[in-house]
């Protein structure tokens, strides 16, 4: 993973502080999951380690509990940061990150009250180790949908739905902030 994860806890505020403020503008992860003995590959040599982790799962409960259930991010950003702001950069924008009619109605149904402890026990990915094991943290899709059809009910995905090419076209809003900077 690149950068690899601070165990500072400043570090942790203070990058929500940047998302609150605008100085990031997108949550993401390097999730790529790799078991212990395939980390182990770069045991004599670190260039051999296979680059990435866990997190996907996780990312969203990790951004509620660090950032909005302590006041350093509204929950209107939270949505911001997590789903539409991504849209607008990879230029899927308004077909993404936006309910409206013409858009594709990718809908996560938040419960910002569901507690659990992360473990490598019951998370989803098939990986033997969690790098954020045994941190309590709030928030949960309770259901999602995916072109407005119910795909993940809390516990289970329903359906084998596959993924679709969404063609962008380039430029569009990192191009346009770029173009004002100059």
């Amino acid at each position: 993973m690149s950068p690899s994860l601070n165990p500072d806890p400043k570090v942790k505020t203070q990058l929500m502080k940047y998302l609150s403020s605008g100085v990031i503008d997108v949550i993401g992860t390097d999730n790529c999951t790799f078991c212990t003995e395939n980390k182990r590959l770069g045991q004599n040599d670190f260039t051999k380690i296979p680059n990435g982790v866990n997190g996907l799962e996780d990312r969203l409960s990790l951004v509620w509990t660090k950032g909005v259930r302590t006041g350093l991010l509204s929950e209107n950003q939270f949505v911001e940061k997590t789903s539409s702001r991504a849209a607008q950069i990879f230029n899927m924008y308004p077909r993404k990150g936006i309910i409206r009619v013409g858009s594709d109605a990718d809908v996560v149904v938040w419960n910002p009250n569901h507690k659990k402890t992360i473990s490598a026990a019951n998370h989803h990915h098939k990986v033997d180790f969690n790098i954020f094991e045994g941190q309590e943290v709030y928030g949960k899709a309770d259901y999602t949908f995916s072109k407005g059809n119910l795909v993940w009910n809390g516990k289970n995905f329903l359906n084998q739905q596959k993924g679709k090419y969404v063609k962008r076209s380039p430029f569009g809003y990192v191009y346009s902030r770029h173009k004002a900077w100059t």
